[in-house]
């Protein structure tokens, strides 16, 4: 538990410093939305973590959450060519915590 709280505290860092200062120079090219939404909802899904833990209904929920919204900005990635660190470093984060959560029911 403690170990995904601290990894869910660099995914809060990585989202937020994502969502204030955008992709930069070369790590980042363009998308074809607000490249903050992904930022703002990857930063809401963080947030929710201790919530997740409290309760089985929303860890599962939060679970597929997570899951749903790495596949679906990876296929993003792939589709668009697009190359962003940070943002591959928020979905590794994510997945850890996922498979994390899964074992310590």
């Amino acid at each position: 538990m403690k170990l995904v709280l601290s990894l869910a505290l660099l995914g809060i860092a990585d989202s937020t410093f994502l969502l204030i200062h955008g992709c930069f120079g070369e790590y980042c090219v363009f998308l074809p939305f607000d490249e903050k939404i992904p930022a703002i909802l990857g930063l809401l899904w963080f947030l929710s973590t201790p919530l997740a833990f409290k309760l089985e209904k929303i860890r599962i929920f939060w679970q597929l959450l997570g899951i749903l919204g790495i596949a679906i900005l990876l296929v993003i990635s792939i589709v668009f060519s697009y190359f962003c660190i940070l943002c591959f470093l928020a979905h590794v984060i994510g997945l850890i915590m996922i498979v994390l959560s899964t074992k310590n029911r």
